[in-house]
């Protein structure tokens, strides 16, 4: 069984394109590795935040976070998360909550005490739930 307690996070590698494409695929944003892979390429050397994955027992991918710092003229700086998935047979088991208290302290270089959350109804899927 795959819970908080038996993921390792860590920073995503180029070896997870699959899995990160799979796991966009059940968010609903159909995407193959190659895709992925120049994603994730674009996000890091462009300085476009963090990817964490969560990593089971064994090693798979069964879950990630993506999560950009931001900073607006109006109320300072703060860490955006752009994006979440945890795997169908892993959600409702902490994962998501451990990828969220990962992401947070790495994501304030810019040092963003506050962190943010947006979504939209309409766009809810059974992987949002």
């Amino acid at each position: 069984m795959c819970t908080a307690e038996a993921v390792s996070i860590r920073i995503a590698a180029a070896g997870d394109d699959a899995a990160l494409a799979d796991l966009s695929t059940q968010l609903g944003y159909p995407t193959d590795a190659a895709a992925m892979a120049e994603r994730l390429a674009r996000v890091r050397d462009g300085g476009e935040g963090e990817i964490f994955v969560a990593a089971d027992a064994n090693a798979g991918v069964v879950g990630w976070a993506h999560v950009v710092p931001r900073l607006h003229l109006e109320e300072g700086a703060f860490a955006e998360l752009a994006g979440l998935i945890v795997d169908a047979g892993a959600r409702g088991r902490g994962v998501g909550a451990a990828l969220l208290r990962a992401g947070a302290p790495a994501s304030s270089a810019g040092t963003p005490t506050r962190r943010r959350v947006r979504y939209r109804s309409f766009w809810r899927t059974p992987a949002m739930a």
